[in-house]
């Protein structure tokens, strides 16, 4: 829808390549090696496509200037919401109780954040916010040893979030767990499930929407 409102150049690979499929010539597997990303014959193709349309808009001569349009740009509630982890925007969330979490240790993109250690007890970590949303980003792992984590507000069970699927690939999950219309204070906790209770789970941030 964006780049069609922006009328924006754009490349349908599915138009390329479904006619082939339809007719066998190429098979999906030809194509990618799941069921989402193409492989490296795929990504290849994509490259080409990109060198041709850029190779091709060059020798094309500019008809008139490009306007942006006002009435298409869309705003977006939680736009000025602001990630907080132990080292940035710590202003906005203030930790009563890590519980069995440690800081840190999460990773190289989120090196900030906080991690339920593995066999240490099921003690909640802790938090208050004030503002209108809350967010997590955490780890979809695809080792065991990571399990699922209940998360609260005001003493509300909200969501679990899967730290461990079998189809994980160790990437980040965002989920916004909690939003109103006004601006509120609020009790965060989170803690693994029962069940879970001696796994390892990774928060990689917390968003808080002010």
């Amino acid at each position: 829808p964006i780049v069609y409102g922006y009328n924006l150049p754009r490349i349908s690979m599915r138009n390329a390549i479904w006619n082939y499929i339809d007719s066998g010539e190429l098979k999906w597997s030809d194509w990618a090696d799941d069921y989402v990303h193409p492989n490296e014959w795929g990504h290849s193709m994509y490259a080409k496509f990109i060198i041709n349309y850029l190779n091709t808009a060059d020798k094309e001569e500019l008809h008139e200037e490009y306007v942006v349009r006002d009435d298409y740009v869309r705003g977006y509630p939680h736009a000025d919401m602001k990630m907080v982890d132990t080292k940035t925007n710590t202003d906005l969330v203030k930790v009563e109780s890590l519980g069995s979490f440690t800081e840190g240790g999460t990773g190289y993109v989120f090196p900030d954040g906080w991690r339920k250690a593995e066999g240490k007890g099921n003690d909640s970590l802790k938090f208050t916010y004030e503002g209108r949303a809350f967010y997590i980003v955490y780890k979809d792992a695809t080792d065991s040893r990571f399990g699922n984590a209940d998360i609260y507000v005001d003493g509300e069970l909200v969501t679990t979030a899967n730290g461990y699927t079998s189809k994980g690939w160790n990437n980040p999950v965002n989920y916004c767990v909690y939003h109103s219309d006004g601006v509120g204070k609020h009790t965060g906790e989170i803690r693994m499930t029962e069940a879970d209770s001696n796994k390892l789970f990774d928060i990689y941030t917390l968003g808080i929407v002010p």
